[in-house]
């Protein structure tokens, strides 16, 4: 997915985020999230794996897999 097809995704009730190169469909899953809502609405629509890393380890993923939607196209 390139990120111009992510950066459509950007709000709360329709939020996509990319870590690791993965896009994940986070709509259902930010109200659950430990640290807030606002952590992943903030990083909606773009790559936040360094919002992610200084807070998570990558096994942490496990817990969105499932919202996992497409590979994020590099150039």
């Amino acid at each position: 997915m390139p990120l111009e097809e992510l950066a459509k995704h950007n709000t709360a009730d329709d939020l996509w985020t990319a870590v690791y190169g993965i896009v994940y469909d986070l709509t259902d899953y930010h109200q659950k999230h430990k640290g807030g809502s606002m952590v992943i609405v903030d990083i909606a629509d773009r790559d936040g794996t360094t919002e992610f890393e200084p807070f998570h380890k990558e096994k942490d993923l496990e817990k969105v897999t499932q919202h996992n939607v497409s590979n994020l196209e590099t150039l």
